[in-house]
């Protein structure tokens, strides 16, 4: 899972890269790739308290991952700061989309099923 957490990382720096243009920044993969990291640090501590069940409701900590997209988007990918909001939104809905594709087909080549289902990937036995 570790290793589908970085993909995701780096699907979302190039879902930053690609609309940069459209919101007034500047296409830079390397910059791109900054923000993703920075603004997925906060989902992953929040995953973190999921581990222990009564701490599970803190894992709403990770929608702090939207305001530091938020925040960074403007400074990084030199975007104008008026266009962070839509900016920010249009990141979110897009791998917020590739997720809801991404996860059944990872669950499925991993092996691990999705929502309880077996999956078709090759398991040890």
């Amino acid at each position: 899972q570790y290793a589908l957490a970085l993909a995701g990382t780096y699907v979302l720096a190039l879902i930053i890269d690609a609309l940069a243009p459209t919101f007034g920044g500047q296409r830079r993969p390397i910059q791109a790739l900054k923000v993703a990291a920075y603004a997925s640090t906060a989902s992953w501590i929040a995953s973190v308290f999921a581990v222990v069940p009564f701490l599970s409701i803190l894992g709403i900590v990770g929608i702090y991952s939207l305001y530091l997209m938020y925040v960074g988007l403007p400074v990084v990918m030199h975007a104008p700061p008026h266009r962070a909001l839509g900016y920010t939104a249009a990141v979110a809905a897009s791998a917020l989309s590739g997720v809801q594709h991404g996860v059944p087909i990872a669950a499925t080549c991993t092996g691990d099923g999705c929502c309880g289902a077996p999956g078709f990937g090759i398991t040890p036995s």
